[in-house]
């Protein structure tokens, strides 16, 4: 536009300094929350949420002062007189074939880089001015985004799209949680245990070791209830096998649905792990380790 650079940098950041301090602070009252959240999401998100927030904060501050500083100092009026060329010898003129190839794509590239961006930048303001153009397009164009917003969240809430917390990794491990009927006697409940480990080693060939316990609560180790049981088994290594934990464990749930009158449930070790292992759920963990075979 013609003005002095220290003009220009003065004008260019006053001209987007509202926009930047609106979207800084888009980002902050995002971010900034996520930072005092309690419980396990908070563990896991408080110093995400602080370093972006800072950053934000910092770039900010960055656009107000270093870089309208640097473009005031480095930019240069195009009317700026710039006297006689010193003339261009040995090494110089080397350099200049080397580079005028690379120069001459180069300049290609952002002139039509630029032409593009002016095109999408012209259809972009003629898209505003028709969508500011009465009430009807506006209330049109408020439809619209109401629309695509619920079928965003229906594809989230509706299950559409699936979800979850942690991804979840192949270490190996999954457990089988068994139930009777209440008031099902010790040797019933370990009999329907055992026909789910004979289950269990003909559809899981990958498996290197089962520990397993009749007459605990669903997964422990030291409950009184003789309805209920587990089995833990553990997989040779990943590299070792042709399937996934996920899919060894999708194609057995349905072969324990034959077991009279069990209800049974398959869970994999999450990557989150508050108790030390499949059964436990306190803060200290016993093992008594020894010899183990598997049955």
């Amino acid at each position: 536009m013609g003005k002095k650079p220290k003009q220009a940098a003065l004008d260019g950041r006053s001209e987007i300094g509202l926009a930047a301090i609106t979207i800084t602070m888009v980002d902050v009252v995002v971010y900034l929350p996520v930072a005092f959240v309690s419980g396990t999401i908070g563990q896991f998100f408080r110093s995400y949420g602080l370093t972006i927030v800072a950053a934000t904060l910092f770039s900010l501050m960055i656009s107000f002062t270093l870089t309208p500083m640097l473009a005031s100092q480095w930019l240069k009026s195009e009317d700026e007189s710039k006297g006689p060329a010193a003339p261009r010898r040995g090494l110089a003129v080397s350099s200049i074939s080397f580079f005028l190839p690379i120069s001459f794509l180069w300049n290609g590239f952002t002139r039509a880089w630029e032409a593009g961006f002016d095109l999408l930048s012209r259809g972009y303001a003629r898209l505003i001015r028709g969508v500011l153009h009465n009430f009807w397009t506006q209330a049109l164009v408020l439809l619209i985004a109401s629309v695509a917003m619920a079928a965003g969240i229906y594809l989230v809430v509706g299950g559409v799209v699936g979800t979850e917390f942690m991804p979840q990794e192949d270490d190996g491990q999954f457990s089988v949680n068994v139930t009777m009927p209440p008031g099902t006697n010790l040797a019933s409940t370990d009999a329907a245990v055992r026909q789910i480990e004979g289950i269990i080693r003909a559809n899981v060939p990958e498996t290197a070791l089962m520990l397993t316990s009749a007459g605990g609560r669903g997964g422990g180790f030291g409950g009184g209830a003789t309805n209920s049981g587990s089995i833990d088994v553990y997989l040779i290594d990943k590299n070792d096998r042709q399937r996934t934990i996920v899919q060894i464990t999708d194609q057995l749930r349905p072969k324990l649905s034959v077991v009279p009158d069990a209800r049974t449930s398959v869970s994999l070790s999450s990557a989150i792990s508050f108790g030390g292992g499949f059964g436990g759920a306190g803060a200290i963990t016993v093992q008594f380790l020894g010899p183990i075979w598997l049955r």
